[in-house]
């Protein structure tokens, strides 16, 4: 499949609904294409925004599964990408996930 924003959105929009129906691993596949698809796009607000979502579903995910380093890693790239998007929703929504993490690790 040819890279692009709305292909990418589309695959991170299915995995979204998958997930709230409570099916995640229905969502895993879309989110992995997701991520495939956005990290062959240049740079841009929009595809950092996608990228944070999109690595904060699969830290979602990865957490739910018990897979702590691989959680850990898609939240700080979640996070890393929602501060270099510009979208106030997703930024405070990765501030939100990185608190809830960090007040569990340290317990």
């Amino acid at each position: 499949m040819k890279p692009s924003l709305s292909a990418a959105a589309d695959a991170l929009h299915t995995a979204e609904q998958a997930w709230a129906a409570g099916k995640p691993q229905r969502a895993r596949p879309q989110l992995e294409q997701a991520l495939d698809l956005l990290t062959r796009l240049r740079p841009s607000q929009d595809r950092d925004a996608l990228l944070a979502r999109t690595h904060l579903g699969l830290h979602q995910l990865s957490e739910q599964a018990g897979q702590q380093g691989r959680s850990e890693r898609h939240l700080r790239w979640g996070v890393s990408y929602a501060r270099t998007a510009g979208d106030g929703a997703v930024r405070t929504y990765a501030q939100e996930m990185w608190n809830r993490w960090q007040s569990h690790s340290r317990q």
